[in-house]
């Protein structure tokens, strides 16, 4: 089941914010400045990294023009000149930034979203994982309940317990693979990831209603939807059991981990919150809003929390996060990447959290 996680993130609607002066250590929007015209296209999407800005044009004639994903501005891309939408980001680190952004471009009361990701990249961005072996086995628990699917690790053998990482979003079309050269050098020990679907196939084809979001988000406050309710039971009494009898429990409580990006981040660290004792540790990826309600025990998982500068208003939420973890006693970290609500952020963060996870208790 593909998802595309840019999509409706149910975070607040803070966005870049205009700078106030070249120190600002946030990224921040220039305004008033002349245009940067050194990359321009003929015609079309074009982005670049110059010095500390980021530099995000469109050229062509158009009645508006947003920048539809990964980056939130607060308002339209101005037109700087005839024929040519810019918009300006002051950001220290921009030589490491890495995102993809796309386009919402109107003309004569139509609108079109550019089908293609203008790549944004800095010479010292962080670099993307290449896909190694997709080899999923599908798992189905019938048609009334979502499915899931299995990637095994190279040089899997049988009998042996391996640790597992559970991903929310049917584990975003095999992130998995991404792992495969990694493992095959030594970077990373063996695991197997389990990608759960947020719903049947059915339901999340007609959308209606947002499967997605009443499973994964519950409610911060007030009575947690039942939907929600529902899919921890099902994570946790049918897909967790059904796997680990067909492929072995972790050897430890800790090689037990859970995780996602966006709601499905959100839904990682309530049910690693919720559910002391189950996962050694949580993958909490740019979390929109906090997780649903749980009681104030001790955390007993490892968190690692993260999200990009880019992103605000999920970068906030994921520090307040940690925050709250630390306080009630539980291990924590947040990390700050450059980059957006971006897939590719995601699955660095995936490979970078696996390796500390799985190092060791002594570090």
């Amino acid at each position: 089941m593909l998802v595309l996680m840019a999509c409706r993130a149910h975070a607040d609607s803070k966005s870049i914010t205009t700078c106030t002066g070249p120190a600002d250590p946030e990224a921040c929007l220039i305004e008033g400045d002349a245009p940067d015209r050194s990359h321009l296209p003929a015609a079309g999407a074009a982005a670049w990294v110059s010095d500390n800005r980021l530099v995000i044009s469109w050229v062509g004639e158009a009645d508006k023009v947003l920048v539809a994903g990964n980056i939130p501005f607060a308002r339209p891309m101005p037109r700087v000149a005839p024929g040519l939408f810019q918009s300006i980001i002051q950001y220290q680190k921009s030589q490491q930034t890495r995102v993809q952004l796309r386009f919402s471009v109107t003309r004569d009361g139509k609108t079109d979203i550019t089908p293609q990701a203008t790549e944004l990249v800095g010479p010292n961005a962080f670099a993307i994982l290449s896909d190694g072996d997709i080899k999923e086995q599908a798992i189905s628990f019938g048609q009334s309940l979502p499915a899931a699917r299995v990637w095994l690790p190279p040089g899997y053998r049988a009998g042996l317990r391996y640790p597992i990482l559970y991903l929310a979003d049917g584990g975003w079309t095999s992130p998995g693979a991404w792992l495969t050269e990694p493992i095959r050098r030594g970077e990373l020990p063996p695991l197997i990831v389990v990608g759960v679907d947020y719903c049947t196939e059915e339901l999340a084809e007609q959308e209606t209603p947002d499967c997605r979001m009443q499973n994964y988000v519950g409610a911060p406050s007030g009575p947690l939807a039942p939907e929600f309710l529902a899919h921890e039971r099902f994570l946790l009494h049918t897909v967790i059991p059904a796997i680990e009898a067909r492929y072995g429990a972790p050897p430890e409580q800790r090689l037990r981990a859970i995780g996602g990006a966006s709601n499905g981040g959100v839904w990682s660290a309530s049910m690693a919150l919720r559910n002391p004792g189950v996962f050694g540790a949580a993958f909490v990826m740019s979390p929109g809003i906090p997780p649903a309600q749980h009681d104030e025990a001790r955390p007993s998982a490892r968190f690692y929390v993260s999200a990009g500068d880019l992103e605000p208003a999920f970068r906030h939420t994921a520090r307040r996060l940690t925050e709250d973890i630390v306080a009630h006693g539980g291990s924590a970290t947040f990390t700050a990447y450059p980059s957006g609500h971006d897939y590719c952020m995601w699955g660095r963060i995936m490979l970078d959290d696996a390796r500390d996870w799985l190092k060791g208790p002594g570090g």
